[in-house]
């Protein structure tokens, strides 16, 4: 009897000696999470974002969310490849499905107008909770403009399956959840990365004053032109240039210029007009 108390004390031990390593490992994986993602804080009526945080991007397709009106919850849940929803995700595309069916179609309401987004586009991070059976992220969108025209933001939880039986590190739930999505860290609140703030660029150096122009001098002027009695023609001409016309009257001569007459004889200045 004794022999079986202690086989039964030794069991329950060990049993929570496993059950505690085990709730750790999720505590651990929760806190790994936590401090490789950044939470984004939408306001209460979810229309806008308070403090922007990690942002999703989409590396898989066929995510569905509802918009942030919606009561219900839309969740995904990625296991063995693959991303499957609830019917609550499913609600539209089946009102829809049967809103084609002749005769019926009329009387049964279309659902809940769900997006199903596809690789590329971003989603907010709103939430994480781990579990020993799953990690689950809340998700939530900028809005987009439905069928009417009109601003929607959407939510959704997109639960990540974790293998039953299996301790997985978080490094393996990490990589779990990259087969989904990439991360944009530092986000600003309309869903693109913060660029860090470029250093002002320094005042222009002030225009040195320029010495004022200083006009060069004038030439100074000419020397006067003389003409005196007894010169030759050559000096005449060398002095005022060719006459506009030379009148010739047996052994004279006279240069017209336009403002005086010079008379020559025997090819010398005898006579200034």
């Amino acid at each position: 009897m004794r022999n079986i108390d202690i086989s039964i004390c030794a069991a329950a031990i060990f049993f929570a000696a496993c059950t505690a390593g085990y709730s750790q490992s999720v505590a651990a994986i929760q806190q790994d999470l936590a401090s490789k993602y950044v939470l984004t804080q939408p306001t209460a009526a979810q229309d806008d974002i308070v403090t922007p945080g990690s942002v999703l991007v989409l590396k898989k397709g066929n995510v569905v969310m509802v918009p942030v009106t919606s009561t219900n919850v839309c969740q995904n849940t990625y296991k063995d490849g693959k991303l499957t929803q609830n019917a609550i995700c499913k609600a539209d595309k089946i009102g829809r499905t049967i809103g084609r069916i002749p005769g019926i179609g009329k009387s049964v309401p279309t659902g809940i107008p769900s997006r199903t987004f596809v690789p590329g586009e971003k989603v907010w991070l709103t939430k994480i909770e781990v579990t020993d059976e799953a990690a689950v992220f809340g998700l939530f969108t900028d809005a987009f403009k439905n069928a009417e025209g009109a601003d929607v933001r959407y939510k959704a939880d997109l639960k990540f399956a974790l293998p039953r039986g299996i301790q997985l590190t978080a490094d393996q739930v990490e990589g779990l959840i990259a087969e989904v999505f990439s991360v944009q860290a530092a986000a600003s609140s309309e869903g693109a990365a913060q660029q860090p703030a470029q250093p002002a660029a320094p005042p222009p150096a002030p225009e040195q004053p320029q010495p004022p122009v200083i006009p060069p001098p004038p030439p100074p002027p000419a020397d006067p032109k003389v003409i005196a009695l007894g010169q030759s023609p050559d000096e005449v001409t060398t002095e005022f240039g060719q006459p506009d016309r030379i009148n010739k009257v047996g052994a004279k001569q006279v240069y017209v210029y336009k403002d005086m007459k010079v008379t020559f004889l025997n090819g010398k200045v005898t006579d200034i007009q």
